[in-house]
């Protein structure tokens, strides 16, 4: 058959941010630009009001850090909330700071030194921040947990096939949009459109998905979840997604065939993380002004998709997003090296606790029993960290800030990677040359199934004899308690049914971020009781996991903290970026 001219992948999330370096040009050395000019984002935390009908967002009021937030403000009654989005960044380029060439400074022991900052946590967020506030003149160090940098976002170098395990994609394809394009290129990686076009869907017993049923399967779940959106709009309370789908598909009487329940299920799970009765009605596509486009980053270390994008290309009063997404060619991990380079980070200090109850200093205590004392902090961990208490704050944090906590969920996105003796992908019928992605029903689908299995061989790509896959949701999960060799069997099985000949693969290489301790899943979501991004004037429940506490002492990054672009790498940047400025300003 020949293709869907359709993407067929629902996009994915990507928990970091982006950002725009370029090397000609002249960085600022006080604060870094504002993200939100039109909204007054709260830099204590505000109160938290009783759950109420809001008004709707053109007419919402400046919000103080003295206003009262209401958690469940509802969304536009349109079905596509977007269309009331006004750009967030219409023509600011986010200009951050040049990185030096020097590789990682070394730090000694703080011998009771006081930090102007501690930065808590080497991922995409803290990494910015630290960079800026270096540049800044601030004395700092950044303490990270893990014996490397990156966080989520980061290229597995060690195995015989190098590959991005965490953040994959660069979405929001956009170099005026999204500065992670930019960012890349200054530091001289190169960025690889994806073709979403091309993705062939195949069957439970491996035969192609003609393009009627592909085309006409399509329309019907995007007027399903247009009109679950809608139906959930005239309720005077949030519910769980996954009750307004039921309300749908009962009102109509829908039937589905097996791609359609694939599909259904997958551009929920894969997209989200979680499943539909997780999720907020009203929220679920909680993001901001999103260019809909994506890409990867090219070359070296990696070149799998990531486990964690999000743009809604099923709806927008807009139109269908443009179908690109993009790899860096180096991998993500290059785009985090360049990033970190010159900063005092040191490894293997697991925080463990925060005490913020003095007034002239934050001292941060590690699980090896050092102390470090800075007169403010910067927490950006992963919102799993957080939910699970890993790490104590004393006093404990205020309670608007831990109800706004519970109002988000961690998703679950996984990867497997697949790699084939040389040779054996060029060789297949139907060919994998030219195709980017390809997607299989599993043999084993019901009414509550996963979706779809998407498959991405990175022969077109890379010219890699490898098969990479994306497992998210209930799916996931049920995977991190089987064994690699049950995993790589199950996959192989649904990949016989479209290549029985292909051999069996020599390396794999598995994640299981649920397992993670230093993540405990892949990205935020939104909670049912959560309050989404409604236009540049609303204060979400991100925003109120981004107010800072103790008399503007400690502080918090990371894409749980982004309102206008949570769960992506370009969330987490640019929050790194606001809190920087915030910690100048204070």
């Amino acid at each position: 058959m020949a293709p869907s001219s359709r993407s067929s992948n629902p996009s994915r999330k990507t928990y970091c941010p982006t950002v725009t370096y370029g090397p000609s040009q002249k960085p600022r050395s006080t604060v870094a630009p504002t993200l939100y000019p039109s909204k007054s984002i709260p830099t204590m935390l505000p109160s938290l009001g009783p759950s109420k009908k809001s008004v709707s967002p053109s007419k919402s009021p400046s919000v103080s850090p003295s206003s009262k937030f209401t958690p469940t403000q509802r969304p536009s009654s349109s079905p596509s909330r977007k269309t009331v989005y006004p750009t967030c960044l219409p023509t600011q380029k986010v200009q951050p700071v040049t990185a030096s060439p020097s590789k990682l400074a070394t730090l000694a022991p703080s011998n009771g030194q006081i930090f102007d900052v501690i930065v808590i946590g080497a991922g995409v967020s803290g990494l910015t921040a630290a960079k800026t506030l270096q540049t800044a003149g601030k004395n700092l160090i950044v303490l990270e947990g893990r014996n490397r940098i990156g966080g989520r976002t980061y290229s597995n170098k060690t195995s015989s096939f190098p590959c991005d395990i965490g953040a994959n994609w660069v979405h929001n394809f956009d170099t005026t949009k999204n500065p992670i394009l930019n960012l890349a290129t200054g530091f001289g990686l190169h960025l690889l459109p994806f073709d979403w076009s091309n993705t062939p869907t195949y069957n439970e017993q491996g035969a192609a998905v003609s393009d009627a049923v592909v085309n006409a399967g399509d329309a019907k779940i995007n007027k399903l979840i247009r009109d679950a959106a809608t139906y959930a709009n005239t309720l005077d309370a949030d519910i769980p997604l996954s009750t307004a789908l039921q309300h749908v598909i009962s009102s109509q009487s829908l039937l589905f065939n097996s791609y359609e329940k694939a599909t259904l299920h997958s551009t929920l799970q894969d997209e989200f993380g979680t499943e539909s009765d997780s999720l907020s009605a009203w929220w679920y596509d909680a993001t901001g002004p999103w260019v809909k486009k994506d890409g990867i980053i090219l070359e070296g270390y990696g070149g799998s998709p990531e486990s964690d994008s999000l743009s809604a290309w099923w709806y927008d009063a807009t139109g269908p997003w443009v179908k690109k997404d993009g790899i860096i060619l180096e991998g993500y991990g290059a785009l985090v090296d360049n990033l970190a380079k010159g900063l005092p980070v040191r490894l293997g200090e697991t925080v463990t606790s925060i005490d913020y109850s003095n007034s002239f200093s934050v001292v941060v205590t590690t699980a090896t029993g050092k102390q470090y004392q800075a007169a403010k902090v910067l927490v950006t961990v992963p919102l799993g960290v957080l939910k699970k208490g890993s790490l104590a704050f004393h006093p404990v944090l205020p309670a608007v800030k831990t109800a706004a906590m519970n109002r988000l969920g961690m998703s679950l996105l996984n990867h497997v990677f697949l790699q084939f003796p040389t040779g054996s992908l060029a060789s297949l019928s139907p060919s994998l040359a030219t195709i980017d992605e390809f997607n299989k029903i599993p043999s084993t689908i019901s009414s509550n199934a996963f979706g779809y299995v998407e498959m991405i061989p990175l022969l077109h790509l890379r010219q890699q004899d490898v098969i990479f896959i994306e497992v998210s949701a209930s799916f996931a999960e049920t995977m991190e308690s089987k064994s690699d060799t049950v995993i790589v069997s199950e996959v192989m099985k649904e990949i016989h049914f479209i290549y029985p000949n292909l051999a069996a693969p020599n390396h794999f290489k598995i994640t299981r971020w649920r397992q993670d301790p230093f993540a405990f899943g892949s990205y935020s979501y939104a909670n049912v009781g959560a309050q989404g991004y409604n236009g540049p004037t609303t204060i979400t429940t991100y925003d109120i996991l981004a107010a800072s506490i103790g008399n503007n002492r400690v502080f918090f990054a990371g894409e749980h903290t982004s309102g206008a672009y949570p769960a992506t790498v370009q969330g987490a940047y640019e929050s790194g970026l606001r809190e920087a400025q915030k910690i100048l300003r204070n």
